[in-house]
């Protein structure tokens, strides 16, 4: 049983969450979807997501650095580096992507300090204070990659996010479009906004092609 709990969660458990959240003052009262229960839908390379009970939201919970032995980091070097500076980023992104792109990405909600009451919810058969730990609300939407059949449709909805990206100044270093975008009814939403930064040298035109290119 254990076995299969790890299977179907794929290693979920809260030792590997995003810990010793600061205190600020001013955190605002989280959404009511948190009131209910959560499914888990899957893992990417910085959060665990579960699913709400009404299909509508999405809770990210962001994965903390996992402790390297001296040797392995070693081993891999610069590699070992740049894992370490994107969970460092994690704080960053969220604040840049709820406060200038929270239309973009479907942001409802992000929890980046504690508020020093208690937030349980059920995720699966776990009953998880949130409070602890760093985590995001967003729409939930339809992978680009199923559901082509809408591409051609929504092309023009596609170009005019990333233009209004540009426009807003904000850059993604991370171009997989099949994986980071996605659909809510017939608006389109950048959901992964893990790479995320502001850059006043960019070049509109090239970003927005490097885009369109990768849609394509």
């Amino acid at each position: 049983m254990p076995f299969l709990y790890k299977w179907s969660t794929e290693g979920f458990r809260t030792t590997k969450l995003t810990l010793a959240l600061p205190h600020i003052p001013g955190q605002s009262a989280p959404p009511s979807v948190l009131s209910g229960p959560f499914t888990y839908i899957g893992r990417g390379s910085q959060a665990f997501v579960f699913g709400s009970q009404d299909g509508k939201y999405v809770l990210k919970l962001f994965r903390r650095e996992r402790q390297m032995h001296p040797w392995r980091k070693a081993l891999q070097g610069k590699k070992a580096m740049r894992k370490k500076k994107k969970y460092r980023c994690q704080y960053t992104t969220c604040k840049l992507a709820f406060e200038k792109a929270k239309d973009l990405t479907g942001l409802i909600y992000i929890h980046t300090n504690r508020m020093n009451k208690s937030l349980p919810v059920w995720i699966g058969s776990q009953r998880i204070d949130l409070d602890r730990y760093l985590f995001v609300i967003q729409e939930r939407g339809t992978p680009l990659k199923e559901d082509l059949a809408k591409l051609q449709r929504l092309k023009t909805a596609f170009v005019s996010l990333v233009e209004e990206r540009v426009r807003r100044g904000i850059k993604n270093t991370d171009p997989k479009v099949s994986r980071n975008f996605g659909f809510c009814g017939d608006r389109i939403i950048e959901w992964d906004f893990g790479k995320y930064k502001v850059d006043p040298t960019m070049n509109p035109e090239e970003e927005i092609n490097r885009f369109t290119q990768f849609l394509q």
